[in-house]
């Protein structure tokens, strides 16, 4: 996590020898202090760091696709009258176990239109997830969810 903070750090310092604060500038400072790191990852032993950044775009990506899927499939149901929706509340058992990932999960399935999580069992085992279009088959619902978010959440966060 300090290294995060590393790359910050480096992106104000580069907005400010630069002169100007505003997003292109901090973006490029983050490209540089990436640079940066990488060529210190020798000597700071962070190639971790580098592999977490690759995760979290991927994650990043896979958001955008689903919430653009998932609003344009709501939308051309208002649009045609149609009506499929079929809502449910199903059982998502969790591999996740930190607060920081049960929480980072939850937000991602809520993030995405036509899903919120509701609710955490006790034993923080089980989440509750209110879905707009449950299919025929229950069975694929939430391993759907579990490859799609979880396996990212653990890969970024472990």
């Amino acid at each position: 996590m300090i290294v995060i903070l590393w790359n910050i750090v480096l992106a104000l310092f580069w907005s400010a020898i630069s002169g100007e604060f505003n997003v292109p500038s901090l973006v490029l400072g983050l490209v540089v202090g990436n640079l940066v790191l990488y060529l210190a990852n020798s000597a700071l032993d962070i190639f971790w760091y580098f592999l977490k950044i690759k995760s979290f775009l991927f994650l990043i990506g896979m958001l955008f696709i689903e919430l653009i899927r998932s609003s344009l499939h709501i939308a051309f149901d208002i649009v045609t009258f149609k009506g499929h929706l079929r809502p449910g509340i199903i059982r998502v058992p969790l591999e996740v176990n930190t607060p920081a990932e049960i929480t980072m999960l939850s937000n991602m399935i809520s993030f995405t239109p036509g899903t919120l999580s509701l609710d955490l069992s006790r034993e923080a085992k089980v989440l509750y997830v209110h879905v707009m279009y449950l299919p025929k088959s229950l069975k694929e619902v939430a391993p759907g969810l579990k490859r799609k978010y979880e396996s990212l959440v653990l890969e970024l966060l472990r």
